[in-house]
């Protein structure tokens, strides 16, 4: 069986070394060069954690020379394509978005990602800060769960009823989405999950003139960072954290992710 994996970053290359340790033949694809060559006899095609980032070349912080994901589409064939987050018109593709147990294993490791980052990007220790994470989803929870465990002050921002109600239940703060703005003085960290914006002009001035703003959810992103970089204010963009602070965890997730697939699939 052929395997071809494109780009990303050094979980791509941990994921190709345990690949080899099952399959015969890995290529690892990182240029534009030689495409329809490495690509030709493929049973399977990886695309990297997420696929793009621009939607218009393959997300590859390996190379400098951008793939084309147009010029990819074309060569595909009847190859199983594995994704992440990015639709190909092809017949046999799964997006790993929808693979519950891998969102479930990377937010894990981003949560505690984004607690190394903070705490190397302020000079209050967890106990001693209040915090904010935007967004009751799969990171926002796991993030949530861990600070209050290292004794922060943690609250929730969240929109359903049903989760202010799981909120108070585990004994966490919550306030609503919307209201921020009226908060936001009250947290030394924020840490946004949500990608779209809910962390603008208002709640930035609103907020202490030392507080850290921490950006982990994916473009185009939840805090405006051209207002906050204007208003030169600490601001950390901690996106992909998985590849940056637990390679080696962040490949074996993807290992097991893509394994599965190909079993169930070929």
């Amino acid at each position: 069986m052929k395997i071809a994996v494109i780009g990303g970053d050094k979980r791509q290359i941990l994921l190709c070394d345990e690949l080899e340790k099952k399959y015969d033949n890995v290529v690892h694809i990182i240029s534009s060069s030689n495409l329809r060559e490495e690509l030709s006899g493929a049973d399977v095609v990886i695309f990297p954690v997420p696929t793009t980032r621009d939607r218009v070349t393959v997300n590859c912080s390996l190379s400098d020379d951008k793939i084309p994901l147009y010029e990819i589409e074309n060569l595909l064939g009847d190859s199983l394509v594995i994704t992440s987050g990015c639709k190909f018109k092809v017949k046999n593709v799964v997006d790993l978005n929808s693979n519950e147990a891998f969102l479930l294993k990377n937010a894990a490791i981003t949560a505690e990602g984004a607690i190394e980052y903070a705490m190397q990007n302020t000079e209050l220790a967890l106990l001693d800060s209040n915090c904010l994470v935007v967004g009751n989803g799969r990171i926002g929870k796991m993030l949530a769960l861990r600070l209050k465990c290292m004794c922060a002050g943690v609250t929730v921002s969240a929109r359903k009823s049903v989760d202010f109600a799981m909120l108070q239940s585990l004994g966490i703060n919550s306030i609503n989405t919307g209201n921020i703005k009226e908060h936001i003085s009250d947290y030394d960290i924020i840490f946004n999950t949500v990608d779209s914006t809910v962390i603008g002009k208002a709640e930035i001035e609103n907020s202490k003139k030392n507080a850290l703003f921490m950006e982990l959810a994916s473009a185009p992103y939840g805090i405006d960072k051209q207002y906050i970089d204007s208003c030169n204010r600490k601001y950390v963009l901690a996106a992909g954290l998985p590849a940056k602070v637990a390679p080696i965890s962040a490949a074996k997730v993807l290992y097991c992710a893509v394994c599965d697939t190909i079993d169930n699939n070929l």
